[in-house]
């Protein structure tokens, strides 16, 4: 794989390619739970650029930018809304 194509177009080739092949169950159900771990891949890893940019991100990150702004950190904050048990 070269640095041109994705992840996704060379799975979906080497699947392409594979159809031809002729092959017992065993590899039938193989080559099925490769395409559904693939699916699942791709459809947990967000392709929409508009979104990353709205992500809180981790804990450290949306403290850093907080405290940047004035604001309280966010143990203070997360502690601020609940009352004390």
């Amino acid at each position: 794989m070269d640095e041109k194509t994705s992840f996704t177009s060379e799975i979906g080739r080497i699947l392409r390619e594979s159809r031809d092949v002729n092959n017992d169950q065993v590899d039938n159900k193989l080559r099925l739970a490769v395409a559904l771990a693939v699916r699942l891949h791709i459809s947990r890893s967000p392709d929409d650029k508009a979104h990353i940019g709205r992500m809180l991100g981790p804990a450290f990150a949306q403290d850093h930018r907080r405290m940047r702004f004035g604001r309280n950190n966010l143990i203070q904050a997360r502690n601020s809304r609940s009352t004390w048990r």
